[in-house]
């Protein structure tokens, strides 16, 4: 008993490493120690499966390492003077993400994710808090690619869409009719829509954030019904792939003036016809994205940004920080992987109990496709969801665990 509680602590300390507050990142010191415990976590458990010696990973997973090397070798290549930032962004946050799992599913820690999700409660509650006694913020930061922000513990407005929809899916995943649980999703809910973009932000909040978490608690609800539950825990993960592109294909026809949507429904949520000026930067991309449609461009900071009189890699896409960086090989190879996240393991459905489940991280993956057209999103994160869906039955059809959760049937 002792060593499997330790066992679940080392790995919980080592996911926490790479899914910390965002505040700390913001912070100069704390961002270097937490990197500086991603590199160093990372090559211990690079040793340890070595040493395993076991054919332990799956084909998603083999294509990701795959996309790992590639970029890596690509951005090396094209811009060596960023690969520090290609590392930091992208590069040690998918490899530590996808080893630390890795090393949850084999240990079968499974309790571990119901740490997460208490992890992840705490820090809204400390959140909520910290909005309340601290509306200026815990602290004012800013960086070239963004105004001044008022940061409290999920950072500032950008971080807090993006995290709530993993946190979400871990709130549904365990949820267990408590009351608590019910409260922690309506602060976080209040949270997403209460953090601006002025020094005092409470309820000054982000539309993205506000339709893209209500549609996303709207569906989580209706989940409950056996046939919402078919409908999404089918879906293969390629076709929200297909959707994802769409979606930021129609996005971005409309910022660059090629669909004509009416201006009073933007109006009514808040926003232009420019997604509050990212059409300038997407069109700004276009040239490069034209000059290197196959393979891309590397991490070099190319784009002007005339909001912020900077030039910047970020262009506020998910698809399309992949096209400009890595080309339509980028594309295809991330295609793939998410493809290959529905994995023959996970072909056959058992029971309401597997639907539930495979339903809300699809539903996760299928919101992230939707804040993606308009935003980035962090590799981590998605990474997450993906292995949470390949590594299924090796989490989840535990019978112990099982009886555990019986409330999201």
């Amino acid at each position: 008993m002792v060593e499997i509680y330790s066992d679940c602590l080392r790995s919980f300390f080592m996911f926490i490493v790479f899914f910390p507050p965002p505040i700390l990142e913001r912070i100069a010191l704390s961002d270097y120690i937490i990197k500086v415990l991603q590199i160093s976590i990372c090559i211990l458990l690079i040793i340890f499966f070595f040493f395993k010696k076991t054919n332990i990973l799956k084909n998603m997973e083999v294509v990701l390492l795959a996309f790992l090397l590639y970029t890596f070798v690509f951005c090396l290549l094209i811009s060596p003077n960023r690969i520090y930032n290609y590392l930091a962004e992208m590069g040690i946050r998918i490899l530590g993400t996808l080893l630390v799992c890795k090393f949850i599913s084999l240990n079968e820690n499974k309790s571990t994710y119901e740490y997460i999700n208490n992890y992840f409660a705490l820090l809204i509650w400390l959140n909520g808090l910290a909005m309340i006694l601290c509306p200026f913020g815990l602290i004012v930061s800013s960086d070239q690619a963004t105004a001044e922000r008022a940061n409290w513990i999920f950072g500032s407005k950008n971080n807090v869409c993006v995290m709530f929809v993993t946190i979400f899916v871990f709130m549904f995943i365990n949820y267990r009719g408590r009351i608590i649980q019910i409260l922690t999703i309506i602060l976080a809910m209040v949270e997403a829509i209460s953090t601006g973009s002025q020094k005092t932000e409470f309820f000054a909040g982000s539309t993205t954030a506000f339709v893209v978490l209500s549609l996303m608690l709207i569906i989580l609800f209706l989940n409950h019904f056996s046939l919402v539950k078919k409908i999404f825990s089918r879906i293969p993960t390629l076709w929200i792939s297909i959707i994802g592109i769409i979606e930021w294909i129609i996005i971005w026809s409309i910022g660059f003036g090629i669909l004509r949507v009416n201006e009073g429904i933007f109006a009514r949520l808040g926003k232009s016809n420019t997604f509050s000026g990212r059409s300038i930067i997407w069109v700004n991309s276009l040239k490069h994205i034209l000059d290197s449609p196959v393979f891309g461009n590397g991490y070099t900071e190319f784009i002007f940004n005339p909001l912020r009189n900077v030039y910047t890699s970020n262009i506020y896409s998910f698809w399309g920080n992949i096209l400009i960086k890595f080309g339509i090989v980028g594309i295809i190879i991330m295609i793939i992987i998410m493809k290959l996240s529905d994995n023959d393991d996970n072909v056959y459905i058992e029971s309401n109990w597997d639907l539930s489940i495979k339903s809300i991280i699809k539903i996760g993956l299928l919101i992230y496709m939707l804040e993606g057209s308009i935003n980035g999103i962090k590799w981590q994160y998605m990474i997450l969801l993906l292995e949470l869906l390949t590594n299924y039955k090796e989490i989840f059809n535990d019978h112990h665990y099982d009886q555990k959760c019986q409330a999201v049937q």
